[in-house]
């Protein structure tokens, strides 16, 4: 089916803010995923649910999907070089 709307874009966001905190081990990152999470999370995940004709599922799944994998891809390395233990 075809698939137009900015859901997917919604839903890609909502998961990069769940998961990039734990990803990058900031605590103000992770209480924003746990905020996002605990406002957001029971709705916005009812979408993945292919319950209502007309709507992508497959579009929101798919974004939340890109969402988790760009908090992994675009997390910030240390810029520091890795001292070896002895």
């Amino acid at each position: 089916s075809n698939t137009a709307g900015a859901s997917g874009l919604i839903f890609g966001l909502f998961g990069y803010l769940l998961v990039s905190g734990f990803v990058e081990r900031r605590p103000l990152g992770v209480l924003a995923g746990v905020l996002v999470a605990a406002v957001w999370g029971g709705s916005i995940l009812a979408g993945l649910a292919p319950t209502q004709s007309g709507v992508s599922w497959q579009g929101h799944l798919i974004g939340l999907a890109a969402g988790v994998a760009a908090a992994f891809l675009l997390r910030r390395r240390p810029t520091h070089p890795r001292v070896p233990v002895v």
